[in-house]
């Protein structure tokens, strides 16, 4: 093939793989680009005496199972991030935000940079350099390129190119940026693999992973895909720690900062969370979210100076000094059993660790969430607890057991509806009150049911307690109503689905079976309740 071949054939991949990209939208999971064996060459003599060796684009690398917790206030909702339009206002001081969004507050998505961009920056600088080879380069650095074309190969490809005596040209490393865009496409071929099933069965992009830190360690976009893969794996310790090590190695890199500072916020590391915030708000003072996280997090900080500190199984619990060391410990214990109780329900591995905060007081828990004057609990990455929640058994184990049940649900499938996350809760924490009765039977007795659609959103932003008590009771029929007809296996149906990449909007008619569920069906349910 030609060099000038080559270089049209690139242009032409790079041009469609942008358009599938910005067609996919932001949230979409990664999608492989043009087929990858279409212009590939298995031929070991023709790769190495050509002028330049062919490097097929990567697909992208796009926000979607790996998307961290929100930053705004609202518990294990949907992945947005408000805030206003604005670029690099590098040493201008933070505007004051205020520290709650104001009732009926919207604002337009702010445009951050985040981890996929700086992958995809670095896969786009790759295939610009590999267009302009002169054909003087090492073999070992063709072999890598070559490899890096080859299904399976990725692993192979960085070592390949990190024995290259000239794997680094001008500043740029070649052995990591042929990770990088090996990690793309070793994601790309699970999605197109084995779409919907669940999780990966291949370990092609650890393969890569481990190759590029043996490799490329002391460069820190090794780490931010490190970082990436460990997202998309729904393992947070190990982003956590990938993400430090890019922060130490490129410590003025606003996204990774941002990144870092959102992964710490729901650990006891509200300090290291705060210094990584501020790398990030120094460059972007307008990102109005991103400022209010941070006031958030000097309040956690502040109040939790004098907590104690108790820890099992993975789970730390910090509290307030008036909670007594009895029902601390009560707390700690029954936590750790919820979060086993859950994820054998779900199906799942259990959650290995999480952060539980209990407040002196409602207003403690209202000043560090935002969340309403009647929450006595939440789940916003962390399990937090007003101190009246603790103060008796009954009332601390339903309310552990309810946001113990989001805890591990966010773990185990991401964002998911909220008729599923609080109809679930209030039935792993056996919740059926009196309240609930009322509920339904105004149900029944007005036949005006909550489409369900609409109960996709958050219930913390409704402010009159009544009306999200319906939308909670509501929830928690649709739930029992799909454990009725298919049994509990339906919930582990429910995180297959939604780890596979499944519409969470279909979710209700999906596990419905094929005779769809409706209104008509769920006040028939109701009417012997």
């Amino acid at each position: 093939m030609t060099r000038n071949r080559a270089a049209a054939l690139l242009a032409i991949g790079l041009a469609v793989t942008a358009l599938l990209v910005l067609r996919s939208g932001e949230h979409a999971s990664p999608r492989p680009g043009p087929d990858e064996s279409s212009e590939e060459s298995s031929d070991e003599t023709s790769a190495l005496t050509s002028p330049a060796p062919e490097v097929v684009p990567a697909p992208r690398f796009s926000v979607g199972p790996d998307a961290p917790s929100p930053v705004g206030p609202a518990p294990h909702g949907p992945i947005a991030h408000p805030g206003l339009a604005g670029g690099d206002r590098r040493g201008e001081a933070p505007r004051d935000p205020g520290f709650c969004p104001e009732p009926g507050e919207e604002r337009s998505p702010y445009p951050r940079r985040g981890l996929a961009a700086l992958l995809n920056e670095r896969t786009d600088e790759l295939v610009s350099r590999a267009r302009v080879f002169s054909g003087t380069e090492s073999d070992a650095l063709r072999r890598g390129l070559r490899l890096l074309n080859e299904p399976g190969r990725g692993a192979d490809a960085v070592v390949a190119a990190a024995a290259a005596p000239d794997r680094r040209v001008d500043g740029f490393d070649f052995a990591s940026a042929i990770a990088v865009a090996a990690g793309a496409r070793a994601l790309a071929r699970e999605g197109a693999a084995a779409p919907n099933t669940g999780p990966h069965t291949g370990q092609d992009a650890e393969a890569v992973v481990a190759a590029a830190l043996r490799s490329a360690g002391d460069e820190a976009i090794t780490h931010v895909l490190a970082a990436h893969v460990a997202r998309r794996r729904r393992d947070d310790i190990g982003a956590r720690a990938a993400l430090a090590a890019a922060f130490e190695g490129d410590p003025e890199e606003p996204a990774v900062a941002f990144a870092l500072g959102q992964a710490l916020a729901h650990t006891p590391d509200e300090e290291g969370a705060l210094r990584a915030l501020a790398v990030y708000l120094d460059v972007f003072p307008d990102d109005i979210e991103a400022a209010r996280l941070a006031r958030r997090l000097e309040v956690r900080r502040d109040l939790a100076v004098h907590f104690r500190s108790l820890s099992l199984g993975g789970v730390t619990l910090r509290h307030h000094p008036s909670i007594s060391p009895d029902a601390a410990r009560e707390a700690l214990s029954l936590t750790v059993r919820v979060l086993e109780d859950a994820a054998r329900l779900l199906g799942v591995s259990r959650r290995p660790e999480l952060s539980v905060v209990a407040y002196g007081s409602r207003e403690e828990l209202r000043a560090s969430t935002c969340v309403p004057g009647w929450a006595g609990g939440v789940f916003d990455g962390t399990l937090r607890l007003a101190g009246p929640t603790m103060a008796l058994r009954a009332e601390r184990e339903r309310v552990i057991r309810h946001e113990g049940l989001h805890a591990a649900l966010s773990a185990a499938a991401g964002p998911t509806p909220y008729w599923f996350n609080e109809g679930l809760a209030q039935r792993f924490a056996h919740e059926r009150t009196s309240s609930h009765r009322r509920s339904w039977a105004r149900l029944r007795r007005t036949g005006l049911v909550i489409p369900f659609p609409s109960l996709d959103g958050s219930f913390l932003d409704i402010d009159d307690p009544a009306d999200a008590g319906l939308a909670y009771h509501q929830s928690l029929a649709m739930v029992d109503l799909l454990a009725a007809r298919r049994g509990e296996r339906v919930f582990a149906d429910a995180v297959t689905y939604l780890r596979g990449g499944g519409d969470r909007r279909r979710l209700f008619d999906e596990l419905a079976g094929a005779r769809p569920l409706s209104s008509a069906d769920l006040l028939e349910f109701l009417a012997p309740r």
